[in-house]
This record gives C-alpha cells, structure tokens and sequence, in this order.
C-alpha cells in the first residue's frame, strides 16, 4: 500500500519538458482549494457548490430531490442542467450565474475575494508560457497581475498570441467577468461548442503537439472527461500527458487514463491540498537542481 505521505516521482522527460518551457498546464477547480479570502474560507469543488445551488434556489420539493439524487450519483452535468432549467422558467437564471461566481470568486470585496496561496507560487516557479482552466475565478489574474494575456473561449486571436510567444491564460469555460457567459451544464457546452470554435480547435492542437499537465481535477470533475475525450491513446505507447492526482484513484480508472486518453496518474498520499503542495515542492526542486551549475 502506497503511505499516506507519498510523494510521485517526476518523470524526467516532464520535468525536461517543464524546464524548456514545452508543456502546457491546465488548472482545475481542486486547484481553487488552495486559494482563501482574508477570512479563510475557500471556493467550493462541484458538489459543494451544486448543493449550495439547490439549496438557495430550488423552491419545488421534487425538483430540489431529483437534483440531490443526481449530486449523490456524481452526475454533476445532470445536476447542472436541471438546475439552471428550472432557474430559466422560474425567473432566476441571472442569480444562478451569479451566485456561481461568486461561491467560486469572492467577488470584488477585499474581503471576499479569493487569492492563491503557496500552490500558486509554486505554480510560478514551473514558469508555465500557456495556461488553460476551466475555472471562473480570477484567481490566476490576482496571483500574475500582468503576467499573461488573458484569453476567453469567444477570443479568435488565441492561436496567434501562442504562435507570437506571448504568455497566454485561455479561460476555456468562462470568467466572473461575465457570469451570463460561464460554461457549466449540457446545454453550455453545446454553446461552447457553437461560440468557441476557434478556443476548442486551438486546445486540440496543443493536446496532439505538447505534453499537458493537469492540476487541481479528479475523476469526478466532468470537465476533465469532456476534455479528455479529444484525446487519443493507444495500448503499448508511453502517455503523453500526466494528471496530479489522489493515490485513491483506482487502479482501474489509473489504467485506463493510460491507455484509452494517454495521461499517467502521478499520485501523492494524505489530503488533497498538503499532497499538491509537497508533490509541486519537490518538482520545483528537481527543476532547480537540473539548472545549477
């Protein structure tokens, strides 16, 4: 049995990778855990703040107990969708969004605002030039200020400010800056589809051309499998892309990120937040000692 306090080791092809600059990361909502306001408190993961949805704003007792059937299920995108269709007919659908965002943001409130902590800055020492998340918060703009051309999924200079070698922050599902915009339910990815085009083709490209590394998802994200679907995989072939993740993923599910969408689990030990810290503390390190003299 792997310890508790188990660290993976980094491959040394990624971290070659990392250290020329040649990867691509992409964040998740596991990665907002690391982040607080000045009181604490932390965004939520899905079911969190699906629950929190349906507690605020489902008045219909047989709607409200379908939702928690399909939370319970981890059919999050079903939750979704049943939530913002009665939103929709009842009027609610703009303090939907809202308050999506502002569970996931802050707001614009010192107070209330969410802002990266250690993750972050370690984040910052891989250095990363091309940044995807499915995230709405403005977390990542708090942490690098300027550091990067903040893209959305409507943008259709995406690949051209990658191709000119700008730092790029593509927000593939949306922002807090435009709540009515957010990609979350069944219905929303179609729309992505239709309206991200340009986003979409642009991320497949860099998914078949570059290494990803993927931070801050699990298993039950389903933003990961919609995006891991555009991946291709085959039996007998090293992965090509790698996934942080528990080591209570299953064998099962581990093996087949491996050969069906070609993304290795590196697994760490113990809870989510200290275990993504020390897995990236001792990336960093192997970073720095390939570039000491």
């Amino acid at each position: 049995m792997p310890g508790a306090l188990e660290t993976p080791v980094w491959p040394e092809t990624l971290v070659n990778l990392i250290g020329n600059q040649d990867f691509v990361l992409f964040l998740g909502a596991g990665l907002s855990a690391n982040a607080a306001n000045s009181r604490g408190e932390t965004p939520p993961r899905w079911r969190e703040l699906l629950e929190d949805l349906t507690a605020n704003l489902i008045t219909h007792n047989s709607t409200a107990g379908l939702i928690r059937r399909f939370i319970k299920a981890k059919d999050y995108l079903s939750a979704a969708e049943h939530l913002a269709y009665f939103c929709e007919n009842n009027s609610l659908l703009a303090e939907f969004r809202n308050r999506i965002v502002r569970a996931t943001d802050g707001g614009d409130n010192s107070n209330d605002a969410f802002f990266g902590g250690a993750v972050y800055g370690l984040i910052s020492d891989l250095n990363p030039r091309i940044i995807v998340t499915t995230n709405y918060d403005r977390i990542l703009e708090r942490h690098f200020v300027n550091g990067f051309r903040v893209k959305h999924f409507e943008d259709s200079d995406i690949a051209s400010n990658i191709r000119q070698g700008a730092p790029v922050l593509l927000k593939l599902h949306g922002t807090a800056d435009t709540p009515e915009k957010t990609i979350l339910t069944r219905t929303d990815f179609a729309r992505l589809r239709r309206t991200g085009g340009h986003a979409l083709e642009t991320v497949q490209a860099l998914l078949l051309t570059r290494t990803v590394l993927f931070l801050g998802y699990s298993l039950d994200d389903p933003d990961l499998r919609l995006l891991l679907e555009n991946l291709f995989g085959a039996q007998g072939q090293l992965p090509a892309h790698y996934l942080l993740g528990s080591n209570r993923i299953p064998l099962p599910d581990r093996r087949s990120l491996k050969e069906v969408y070609g993304t290795q689990v590196l697994a760490y030990g113990g809870e989510a937040s200290p275990g993504v810290e020390r897995s990236l503390q001792a990336l960093v390190a192997r970073l720095q000692a390939n570039t000491s003299p």
